[in-house]
């Protein structure tokens, strides 16, 4: 695994050689580093090629006995989803989305799924008119982001109860991302829109 000078890995979070890349000869690793005080997110090569380094990129670690969704799979293709914290490192700033080109395991996709206690969405798929169902404790404030496939905040919401409505019949159909933060936790969930 390779390492930076003044630098520290803070999780190694997936290793794959057919996830960031076209070349199954190479592995490579999704991991977050510490170096200087700034985080960082990279999609390394073992040989050291940087496929993509995002600074103030962070994963948040644990919460409801949940694990990390960075990566989801959807009918267009896989995507990575990181979040990032403003230049001072304190607060959340914006979630991006990349596209990145191999598939997830279908068993391991599945596991990441039943992993994900933090919220449902249903009905899924829906018209654009669906609920949020939040499993946190009743009155803390959650932040609710809707992504199209290609990563574009299209809308956020705010609820503090445990329920959240959601109208959005306006949408046209395909893959959307669902991003729920609450209390630095944050989980990521993919939904569906059919007409």
């Amino acid at each position: 695994m390779p390492q930076f000078p003044d630098s520290r890995i803070q999780i190694i979070d997936w290793v794959s050689s057919t996830l960031f890349d076209n070349d199954p000869s190479t592995i490579e690793y999704l991991a977050y580093y510490t170096m200087n005080n700034i985080s960082s997110a990279k999609v390394i090569r073992e040989d050291g090629t940087i496929l993509l380094d995002e600074l103030y990129a962070y994963l948040v670690i644990g919460g409801w006995g949940t694990w990390s969704n960075a990566i989801q799979s959807a009918e267009g293709g896989t995507k990575l989803v990181l979040d990032y914290t403003d230049s001072s490192g304190q607060e959340f700033y914006e979630t991006k989305v990349f596209s990145i080109p191999g598939h997830i395991l279908n068993g391991l996709q599945n596991e990441m799924q039943k992993t994900n206690r933090n919220f449902s969405i249903y009905p899924n798929p829906n018209n654009g008119s669906f609920f949020v169902k939040l499993y946190n404790n009743e009155g803390e404030r959650q932040v609710i982001d809707l992504y199209s496939a290609n990563g574009t905040l299209i809308n956020s919401y705010m609820s503090s109860g445990n329920m959240a409505e959601i109208d959005n019949t306006g949408l046209p159909e395909g893959i959307y991302f669902i991003n729920s933060r609450v209390k630095g936790i944050k989980a990521t969930a993919k939904m569906i829109i059919q007409k």
